[in-house]
């Protein structure tokens, strides 16, 4: 029992995640536990590999949208619009947009890449709340941009309290979500079926490998561990000796969190591949491959598009030889190293932002729909 137990909000809560990657998904998983000592009532909505972390968490409803047509898809939106009090979304702008279109009076907004975007998010006006993940640029971006939004908050990353490291048993490879609505399944299982094969060679054959990533890839790469929830995961990075990863901001902040030693796999889209930059230029890096160890560099500035046209041709270029080789020059800077540089961006940007957004949403929905304009 909580000394001071949290009276529980009537006001019906939906969440959603932008189906791009794992990253919005987890961001989604690992707060709502704390949401959901905060609602009565909480649904969550969204299509394919989004759904996969949330099936094993205690929602009232959950509401799968992937195979629906746009009418259907509009017709169910509207229905869920008129049945809910607060929306929030880990990144899905256009259906938080649609959303107060179809109805719904109160939108919450979290934002991972306040400091990557060309241009901020438009404003939905008033009662719309915009949460953004500190991480290099975010502060001083949103103090340019004041009166942006109605109402907004800064928030640490969404990790616990720097965690204690147990033994190493594992080798951890994580690929993220990797599904992302620019590249195909087919495009993002090679990548991932490359890379595992490439790290197959190296790893030493006694060392025990999990791998995450999203239901989907991980029957199609025939992975041996899969993880399946993030209390899983939280177990498995507390246990890895060293780890294999996407540079997604949610793995970075993993490896910060849990000192995990990392060695950054090629990027998989262009946030990925400018959020390394930012890690090199802050000196908070391992070790990591690049498309331009074994190709033709990629700029991740130029447009989206490009950038991801660019990546799907190198995925199909790369050789098993030449990833193999990059990876295993990495290998030794994390091979027998306890502790990641990454760790470093604790002291920099905080922890807890879990039970910080909780706290905001709930006082958020609590309010009257006047103080909020």
């Amino acid at each position: 029992m909580e000394k001071n137990p949290i009276e529980q909000s009537s006001e019906r809560l939906l969440l959603n995640a932008e189906p791009f990657g794992f990253g919005p998904a987890v961001a989604v998983a690992s707060i709502f536990p704390y949401l959901r000592k905060r609602f009565k009532h909480i649904g969550f909505v969204g299509k394919g590999h989004t759904l996969d972390v949330q099936r094993q968490l205690p929602y009232n409803a959950t509401f799968d949208i992937s195979n629906l047509s746009p009418d259907k898809e509009e017709e169910r939106l509207k229905e869920l619009a008129s049945r809910y009090d607060v929306f929030f979304t880990a990144m899905d702008f256009p259906l938080a947009k649609k959303m107060r279109e179809f109805g719904m009076q109160k939108t919450c907004r979290y934002d991972a890449l306040t400091w990557y975007w060309p241009e901020l998010p438009e404003s939905l006006g008033d009662n719309d709340l915009y949460i953004a993940q500190n991480f290099f640029g975010v502060e001083e971006r949103l103090s340019q941009n004041v009166g942006s939004f109605s109402n907004t908050e800064i928030v640490p990353p969404l990790i616990p309290e720097r965690q204690k490291k147990k033994k190493g048993e594992y080798v951890l490879v994580n690929f993220g979500g990797l599904q992302n609505p620019f590249l195909s399944l087919e495009q993002t299982t090679m990548y991932a079926r490359k890379i595992f094969a490439s790290l197959l060679m190296i790893i030493p054959p006694d060392e025990k490998i999990m791998v995450a990533t999203s239901k989907a890839i991980a029957e199609r790469i025939g992975s041996p561990k899969l993880i399946h929830t993030r209390e899983q995961m939280r177990e498995i990075l507390a246990k890895s000796k060293y780890a294999f990863m996407t540079p997604g901001l949610g793995n970075i902040y993993d490896s910060a969190v849990y000192g995990v030693p990392t060695i950054w796999l090629p990027p998989a889209n262009d946030s990925q591949g400018r959020q390394v930059e930012l890690l090199q230029q802050n000196n908070v890096v391992d070790g990591g491959v690049d498309w331009s160890d074994i190709g033709p560099a990629i700029d991740y500035n130029d447009e989206q598009e490009n950038i991801l046209r660019q990546i799907s041709a190198a995925v199909h270029e790369a050789t098993l030889d030449l990833l193999m080789l990059n990876l295993k020059r990495e290998l030794p800077k994390v091979q027998h190293f306890d502790g990641s540089r990454t760790s470093l961006l604790l002291d920099r940007f905080g922890v807890n932002g879990e039970t910080k957004v909780a706290e905001i949403i709930y006082e958020f929905a609590e309010k009257p729909l006047s103080s909020l304009t």
